[in-house]
């Protein structure tokens, strides 16, 4: 006699067809095999939320499609915990955009040009990772201009690659992101200060080699952590005046 379990993996009509005697338990065997081997062969990198609901529809595999079901219940998780994040990210963009080192974030981004227009690759690269990190938290405020916003933050992490690699710095690419994307980009500071952002530009692919790292844990954190590396390495501004959530 077949499991339930295997019974239940092989779809409702064959297994009404095998409880009346209409097929043999090889053919129902056969059929689950080639139904796990399906599975095991699934890979949802780069799907969004449509993609997993398209494939759950189309799916004539039981075991795809309670995978598929359990991406969704995932990718809604992840969704509420990003919409969390979102919020307190938005909070420190408005209280750092005017007060950002003393002086306001976009006078700290021109100081840092300034100083790379010496010939500084450093403070060059730090300029565009604040310029890059500035884009995609406007991102979330601007929806009108989101698309267009998270395009410059693609540009810079593309731009950013070829000069992180001249000075060695250590950087890359992740295709876990524990987040409703598809990518997330690695880099990390001296001192071994790590920054993180989530990328769904297949393109992006081609500019970073794969990186094995885990985040830090520490969220919505990689602005405040440009801004205390631009002063404390370059001296620009005052110390920093750390966001504190309301309670």
């Amino acid at each position: 006699m077949i499991a339930d379990n295997i019974l239940n993996g092989v779809g409702k009509k064959m297994r009404n067809a095998y409880i009346q005697g209409k097929i043999s338990e090889k053919e129902v065997l056969q059929c689950y095999k080639r139904n796990e081997k399906e599975l095991e062969q699934l890979c949802t990198i780069g799907w969004n939320y449509s993609d997993i609901v398209e494939a759950e529809r189309s799916t004539h595999n039981p075991l795809m499609r309670i995978k598929f079901q359990s991406l969704k219940e995932q990718y809604k998780q992840k969704t509420r915990t990003s919409q969390n994040q979102n919020r307190l990210s938005l909070l420190k963009l408005q209280h750092y955009t005017p007060t950002a080192l003393g002086m306001g974030l976009r006078k700290v981004i021109r100081e840092l040009q300034h100083i790379a227009a010496t010939g500084d690759v450093e403070a060059e690269i730090l300029s565009l990772l604040l310029q890059t990190e500035f884009a995609n938290l406007t991102a979330k405020r601007r929806s009108n201009k989101k698309e267009v916003c998270y395009e410059r933050k693609d540009i810079l992490l593309m731009q950013l690659a070829g000069l992180l690699e001249e000075q060695g710095w250590r950087c890359g690419i992740s295709y876990n992101p524990g987040k409703n994307s598809s990518y997330v980009i690695y880099v990390y500071l001296p001192g071994d200060i790590q920054l993180s952002w989530h990328c769904n530009n297949y393109n992006i692919v081609y500019y970073y080699n794969e990186i094995e790292c885990k985040w830090d844990e520490k969220v919505c954190s990689t602005l405040e952590k440009l801004l205390e590396y631009a002063h404390t390495r370059f001296g620009i501004g005052t110390m920093l005046d750390k966001y504190e959530a309301a309670a």
